[in-house]
């Protein structure tokens, strides 16, 4: 019924439109942009928009997303590698790109490392023979020897050799009573060598065929403290003399004085020691020079000194106050005490440091507030809540002294009511005209 109260009819003309959908299936390796989207995993994606009917279209992407791969292969070789058809002889890193089983990128890198043979030569200059690599050789000529270097290639090594060859002399030698022969004297005959090196450096080995023709002769064999007077002359060394004249066979008539000359005899020791020192049953406290005197194995008089230098052992006293622990010698001390190190000082003895120390402790405190707008707390104004800290020195330890300020700032509350009413309004409490 329409307001006059007759028949009101009304009419619809409707239509009613579909809504759509579609499915894509796709396969891509790495990614895939569907609909201004990169999609980098396999999945069942789905986009919605409006068909041209203005109705949904909603479109799904079954996807699968296939890898590249890679492979990394790590050879060491010696002079040269075939890798893929291809001869490297270089360390190197290198690559061969393929496809792999899906249809990507297949990337194979080779870490190469090639490793070289080595060579050596050493040239040797040795008499009669020479072991080199456990063969004995005699003659020189160049030698070489194969076998496989630090790092797995072959080595060679070459070995110029030189060898040098011994020599040898024979001399043959007649003489009246004695011959002195590279500054030995003979004096009875008979066949005696003297070793020395040859002008190459090798043994040189001389023989003296020697005939000793006699003279008429005598000994005398003397020992005395020291010094002898003999025909004349006074001998302080101990040692063979002889007085010489001619017999009939044209030689020396030869008088020999053996002669043993005993000496008195001194030794010195010089010792450095600490605290003191034992010696030839005396024990030493200081420093200075000491001797000993007795008999020595001749029979004469024996004095032995002693140059004696005593090393005192030292101490040493430090007095330390620290906040919270101290390291000393390498320890960390967290108490206060008396601490000992011993070691040894600069002239080998004892040293004994004692450390007294005092350990101070820092000290904390905290503070909760709870303030409208702002709070001011040693000099700064604080306009948020939270944990603040302030650090000083405290007094007398003067160590280190934190102040935490855990702080609340509560905000003032403002509002607004819009009122439109008749007459008169009534808020809080308050009648309003």
């Amino acid at each position: 019924m329409n307001a006059a109260g007759c028949d009101s009819v009304a009419t619809l003309n409707l239509t009613i439109k579909q809504p759509t959908t579609s499915t894509t299936s796709v396969s891509n390796c790495v990614n895939y942009i569907w609909n201004g989207t990169t999609y980098t995993s396999s999945g069942v994606y789905t986009y919605s928009t409006l068909n041209a009917a203005g109705c949904d279209s909603v479109a799904t992407l079954n996807l699968v997303i296939k890898q590249p791969s890679t492979s990394t292969t790590s050879v060491s070789n010696c002079v040269s590698y075939t890798w893929n058809g291809t001869t490297y002889t270089s360390s190197g890193a290198y690559t061969y790109s393929t496809m792999n089983a899906a249809g990507c990128d297949s990337v194979a890198t080779l870490n190469l490392t090639i490793k070289q043979p080595t060579t050596s030569t050493t040239s040797v200059s040795n008499c009669v023979n020479y072991i080199w690599n456990g063969t004995t050789y005699t003659s020189s000529g160049v030698y070489t020897y194969s076998t496989l270097n630090a790092a797995g290639c072959d080595s060679v090594a070459t070995l110029n050799l030189v060898i040098k060859q011994p020599s040898t002399s024979t001399t043959n030698i007649a003489n009246c009573s004695s011959y002195t022969w590279n500054g030995t004297t003979y004096t009875s005959s008979g066949a005696y060598t003297y070793s020395t090196l040859n002008a190459a450096g090798c043994d040189s080995v001389a023989t003296l065929n020697l005939m000793i023709k006699q003279p008429s002769t005598s000994t005398t064999n003397i020992s005395n403290c020291v010094n002898y007077t003999w025909n004349g002359t006074t001998y302080t060394s101990s040692g063979a003399y002889t007085y010489s004249t001619l017999n009939a066979a044209g030689c020396d008539s030869v008088a020999t004085l053996n002669l043993v000359i005993k000496q008195p005899s001194t030794s010195t020791t010089s010792v450095s020691n600490c605290v003191s020192y034992t010696w030839n049953g005396t024990t030493y406290t200081s420093s200075g020079a000491y001797t000993y005197s007795t008999l020595n194995a001749a029979g004469r008089d024996s004095t032995a000194t002693l140059n004696l230098v005593i090393k005192q052992p030292s101490t040493s006293t430090t007095s330390v106050s620290n906040c919270v622990s101290y390291t000393w010698n390498g320890t960390t001390y967290t108490s206060s005490g008396a601490y000992t190190y011993s070691t040894l000082n600069a002239a080998g003895c004892d040293s004994v440091a004692t450390l007294n120390l005092t350990i101070k402790q820092p000290s904390t405190s905290t503070t909760n507030i709870s303030n409208c707008v702002s709070y001011t707390w040693n000099g700064t104004t604080y306009t948020s809540s939270g944990a603040y800290t302030y650090s000083t020195m405290n007094e007398p330890a003067g160590c280190d002294s934190v102040a935490t300020l855990n702080l609340t700032i509560k905000q003032p509350t403002t509002s607004t009511t819009n009122i439109s009413n008749c007459v008169n309004y009534t808020w809080s409490g308050n009648n309003l005209y």
